[in-house]
């Protein structure tokens, strides 16, 4: 089993034209792209792909952070030193980015406070960078709140449940199995349209291919794996 296959869902292509569509404006038009979906769909493996083959920022959110440690941690990642005070931090990052194309990632967006969501709305309106802001469902509401951060919102990009062809696509590459539509099918529904449990089963599928010798799954075989404790 190769855990480290990553395929292009629609999901991810969708993902994938929303920054390029952002990165195309007009700098002093909106530019914020919104990514949300339910937990489990892909956001955050789209995003880590994406940012291991283009120039970027990619940070992750940690609960509760104040403005001084969010700004912080955000210059870190966009120029390597961490200045002190929240105002030279953010004056220095919308410097670094000005005239550049550099894409800023915020992972787990739905976690910051509004006042740190208006943060990131001063460094795009100043700087132009493109920021996309990534988050669980629930996100875009709450960034309508405040009329001023959603006038800076360009576009959305909703992850989808997982289909019952990309389940197919990621067993025979990561698990080197062909799988029935019938079994993949039954895998796309029992997963509540996660691409993170589809992963997981696929782990339980290739163990027991492996003891039974199997080349491909089909329906059958599902009702003899333990896919319960499965999460």
């Amino acid at each position: 089993m190769n855990s480290n296959v990553f395929i292009e869902t629609q999901n991810v292509i969708n993902f994938q034209k929303g920054i390029e569509k952002l990165l195309k404006r007009d700098r002093l038009q909106p530019g914020l792209l919104v990514v949300e979906g339910k937990s489990g769909r892909g956001k955050s493996m789209a995003a880590d792909n994406y940012y291991s083959v283009n120039d970027g920022v990619f940070f992750r959110v940690w609960e509760d952070m104040s403005q001084h440690a969010f700004l912080q941690e955000l210059a870190f990642e966009t120029f390597g030193t961490r200045p002190r005070g929240s105002h030279v931090c953010k004056r220095m990052i919308i410097e670094s980015l000005l005239g550049g194309s550099k894409v800023i990632i915020v992972d787990e967006a739905d976690r910051l406070a509004l006042g740190r969501l208006e943060d990131l709305r001063d460094i795009n309106e100043a700087s132009g960078a493109a920021i996309v802001l990534i988050g669980e469902e629930g996100l875009l509401g709450k960034l309508n709140s405040k009329e001023r951060i959603y006038s800076r919102v360009a576009s959305v990009v909703k992850f989808e449940a997982v289909k019952k062809d990309e389940v197919i696509t990621y067993v025979r590459r990561a698990a080197d199995l062909k799988i029935s539509q019938e079994a993949a099918s039954i895998l796309a529904k029992k997963s509540n349209g996660s691409f993170r449990m589809i992963h997981n089963y696929a782990l339980v599928i290739a163990e027991f291919a492996q003891v039974n010798n199997l080349v491909s799954i089909e329906a059958s075989h599902l009702e003899n794996m333990d896919l319960r404790g499965v999460k």
